[in-house]
Order: structure tokens, then sequence, then C-alpha cells
């Protein structure tokens, strides 16, 4: 199953909602598994890491990852690239996991396709996707440096990219009226631009271009990179068996 209905969408969040022990937790992954789904398990992590259950939300957030870890799948191209995306990003941020070097260099580049899969298609009405390709991307991690230098070269800064992120993501929180969201990528945004200073992007110093002129650049940055990383997404360059997953994933001590 690939759609799922708004019905099943609501009810899932009406049964989350009134989750309080890990007994609630796991009675609904019980109630909505047969949907098989990244979508239901990605919220049921949501909400287990709201209630600090977090080996819960690790799981439901593994098993969320699970469908996207081979290419061809249906969740690919479709809205519900953005829960095996952000289920990445939360494990990653949010978690804190830890797991060998090769096996989370994979998620990273798996975490940005799928993020960007959703932003392709949906554009600023995917801000939490493009709010989490920004985290990614500003992680200052080794795992981000190798994937730029791989796709776009030596030289590219992830700030020109993360303020794009940060920026269009701030107008797509806005659209969907909500604002505390809007602001704080915004300041994000900004905070970054600051950052940048006298560094030079396209030939001008950073605080030469406004805001907006920086994150186009950074957008058409995102564009190429994302471009250049399909073949090898859909060659299954970055495969992760499901079981090495659910085995060497854990929670940091």
């Amino acid at each position: 199953m690939t759609q799922l209905s708004d019905q099943i969408k609501t009810n899932l969040d009406t049964d989350c909602r009134g989750c309080l022990t890990p007994d609630d937790i796991k009675m609904v992954m019980q109630n909505y598994g047969s949907y098989d789904h990244p979508y239901i398990y990605d919220i049921i992590g949501i909400t287990s890491g709201v209630l600090k259950f977090n080996e819960l939300s690790l799981n439901a957030f593994l098993r969320a990852i699970s469908y996207g870890l081979k290419f061809p799948n249906p969740y690919w191209n479709t809205i519900y690239s953005d829960s095996i995306g952000s289920s990445i990003a939360r494990i990653i941020f949010f978690l804190k996991i830890e797991c060998p070097n090769a096996l989370l260099q994979n998620l990273y580049s798996l975490c940005y396709g799928y993020l960007s899969s959703c932003i392709e298609l949906l554009d600023v009405s995917a801000f939490e996707s493009l709010d989490f390709r920004g985290r990614l991307l500003n992680s200052n991690s080794q795992f981000v440096a190798n994937m730029i230098q791989g796709y776009l070269g030596l030289g590219i800064f992830p700030k020109v990219m993360v303020i794009s992120d940060y920026y269009y993501s701030s107008i797509g929180y806005t659209l969907a009226d909500r604002q505390d969201l809007a602001q704080n990528a915004l300041n994000r945004a900004r905070q970054c631009h600051r950052y940048l200073e006298d560094i030079s992007v396209v030939g001008k110093c950073a605080n030469e271009w406004t805001l907006e002129d920086i994150a186009k650049i950074g957008a058409e940055r995102n564009k190429i990179l994302y471009s250049r990383m399909q073949s090898d997404l859909k060659a299954n360059k970055f495969e992760i068996k499901e079981e090495e997953l659910m085995l060497n994933v854990r929670l940091r001590v």
C-alpha cells in the first residue's frame, strides 16, 4: 500500500495523542502494523520520542527507514519520501545514535536523497523536509563533507546550501501558518549568513549578497547535488541491508 487515506491518518493521530505509556505505544504499533507503511512508523516514532520512550522511538523510526533502504521502492518520489528522510534525520539529531561509520555515511546520503525527493515534489510546502535537510547540511559532519566533495567538488561551502533550506523552509512554515517555526528557521538562515561574512560566494563577499540572493545560489547547488546523486541512489550505492540496520544502530550510551 502506497497511499494512506486521510481517515487512517486522522485515526492514527488521535490514537497517538492518547498514548501515555510504553504499552500504549506498543498497542498503536500493533493496531496499525497491518498498513505496512513508513508514514505509520514515522508518526509512532515521533510520538514515542515526545514521551521520551527512546528505545520505542528508535525502533519505530528504523522500521520507517527500512522501506527506503533499496531501490526501486514505491515511496520514492512521493510525499512519503519525507517519512523516510525525516526518520533518518530524527535518529541522527534527536536520538543521538551510534553505528559503524560506513553505515552512517549511507544513512546521511539516503537522508539527503529522500528529503530532496520530497522537496522537488512539493517545493516550499515540504517545509519540514527543507528544515531537516538544512540541519543535515549544517551538522559540520565529515559525512556531509564527503557527500558534497564527491558530487560538487572541493571549495563548496555547505553553509550557502544550509541558508537556502532554512530560508525556504521559513517561507513554507509561514504559508502553513506556523509562525514560530517560520521565525526560528529565518533566524537560523540569518545567523548562517552572518557567519559567512566576507567569504567569497560566486565572486562576491557573502555579506554583499542579500539573504534571498544567497538562498537562490544555495538552492541551485542543492539541485545540482541531488541531480548528480540520483543515479547512485537508484543503483543502490547506499543500500543498507535491513538486518544490518536493525542490529547495528543503537542509542548512544
